[in-house]
C-alpha cells in the first residue's frame, strides 16, 4: 500500500478509510486500528510506520482541503474534504482512545509503551485534524512535530 509516490487525495482518503477499518474489503496488514486489536501480538515500530502513514494522508488533505499553500489561501479549494474525512478521522481517534482505555482498566500487564502509543498517537491524529480543519498550515508534518516538541 505505501508506494513512494506521491499520494493522491483519492488514495489518502481511501488510505484513511482502510486504517479506521471502513473499508469492507480493506488492506488488515495495512490498518491502524486492526493493528492496536493485535498489539500485543505486533511491535511499536509497525504501529508507528502505520500512524505516520496516517499523518501523512492528512498532509494531503491539508492540500486538497486548503490548496496547494494554505497560509496564502483566503477560503477552502474543496469543503468536500471536510465531510469525507469526519468520520474515519473521528474513528481514529475514537479506536484508538478505546483501545488504550480498555488496555489500562483491564490488566497491568500491558507495557507502558504501547498504552503511551495509543494514547499518543490519538492526541497526534486530533491536532493533525484541527490544523486541517484551521486551513492555515503549509508543511502539515514539519508543524505537527514542532508542536509535539513544544507540548510534549
Amino acid at each position: 500500500m505505501f508506494s513512494g509516490e506521491p499520494m493522491t487525495y483519492e488514495q489518502a482518503l481511501a488510505r484513511l478509510r482502510n486504517h479506521s477499518d471502513l473499508e469492507e474489503q480493506g488492506a488488515e496488514d495495512e490498518s491502524l486500528l486492526f493493528a492496536i486489536t493485535k498489539a500485543g501480538q505486533a511491535d511499536l515500530s509497525n504501529l508507528t510506520r502505520l500512524l505516520h502513514d496516517v499523518l501523512a494522508c492528512l498532509a494531503v488533505a491539508n492540500l486538497e482541503l486548503n490548496g496547494p499553500r494554505p497560509s496564502e489561501a483566503s477560503e477552502q479549494k474543496n469543503p468536500d474534504v471536510i465531510s469525507d474525512l469526519a468520520y474515519p478521522v473521528n474513528g481514529l481517534i475514537v479506536g484508538l482512545l478505546s483501545e488504550y482505555r480498555l488496555w489500562k482498566t483491564t490488566s497491568q500487564h500491558h507495557p507502558a509503551a504501547t498504552l503511551d502509543f495509543f494514547r499518543d498517537a490519538a492526541l497526534r491524529i486530533a491536532m493533525a485534524w484541527d490544523m486541517v480543519l484551521a486551513g492555515d498550515i503549509d508543511d502539515l508534518i514539519r508543524e505537527l512535530e514542532l508542536e509535539w516538541s513544544a507540548t510534549f
